[in-house]
């Protein structure tokens, strides 16, 4: 699938500074750029009482928010759970 990232989302990943979690991440978005439909990718869940927004849990303590188009992907945000719902959507 196509995708494109957002300027909060080149923040949030210049904020972490753990390799084995830019790791992770790299590995999320080469698993999105090789899935055909929103089916493919990996522990991707629509966010309840939205249309088009999802997140894609990778760790135990992370998330990457994503908008779903028609035809591409959004990465909005990375955050840690235990704000991550308080800024996405």
């Amino acid at each position: 699938m196509k995708f494109k990232t957002e300027r909060s989302f080149l923040k949030d990943f210049q904020k972490i500074k753990d390799n084995r979690i830019r790791e992770k991440i790299q590995k999320v978005i080469e698993n999105i750029t090789q899935a055909d439909s929103l089916l493919e990718i990996n522990n991707l869940e629509k966010i309840s009482g939205t249309n088009d927004y999802y997140r894609v849990k990778f760790d135990y303590n992370y998330r990457i928010g994503i908008k779903a188009d028609l035809d591409c992907l959004e990465l909005l945000r990375i955050c840690r759970r235990e704000g991550f719902y308080r800024l996405f959507p």
